[in-house]
């Protein structure tokens, strides 16, 4: 869409990595979201220059910046939704002025109709990336969409505050 109130930014990794995950989170976003102007939900594909940063490429990490400004401004500047927990980080450090939120805290904001699996007897444990190491809220919406849909969850020795980092960001 051309103009939104809501923008999904499911980041390089997700969308190069699990295209059909993608394209199903982007209709459970516009089968959900309710605008009275009727703008739909828009979606931005690419990078936020979380690499480029890491590799200490100023110049490329400066034109990624640009590039997606121009985008966000263009659909005059939604509610931005990101999906990676890098993506949020470089977000927040450099883009200001945008207004961001992690899908996961939206989502489990949203009275979803999830499936019920409680009958299945699933017990799962988190990873959570260092990323949100301090991000509580992108945790505990993580865990609540899960137990809302009855999957119980075996906490980590190494989980939250704690999670270890995996050294990819450099």
């Amino acid at each position: 869409t051309e103009a939104s109130n809501l923008l999904f930014f499911p980041g390089c990794q997700l969308s190069a990595s699990s295209p059909e995950d993608t394209r199903n989170l982007y209709s459970l976003l516009c089968q959900n979201h309710v605008s009275e102007d009727g703008k739909g939900v828009g979606i931005a594909l690419g990078c936020c220059g979380a690499p480029a940063e890491w590799a200490g490429q100023e110049d490329l990490f400066q034109q990624t910046h640009q590039k997606f400004l121009s985008i966000y401004e263009d659909m005059n500047s939604p509610l931005l939704l990101v999906a990676c927990s890098s993506c949020m980080q470089i977000f927040k450090k450099y883009y200001p002025e945008i207004k961001i939120q992690s899908l996961w805290v939206y989502l489990n904001e949203c009275n979803l109709k999830l499936p019920d699996l409680s009958d299945q007897d699933i017990t799962i444990s988190i990873q959570d990336p260092c990323t949100t190491r301090y991000e509580r809220g992108i945790q505990d919406s993580i865990r609540d969409l899960l137990a809302k849909m009855g999957v119980k969850i075996q906490e980590l020795p190494l989980s939250r505050e704690l999670t270890e980092c995996c050294s990819y960001g450099g």
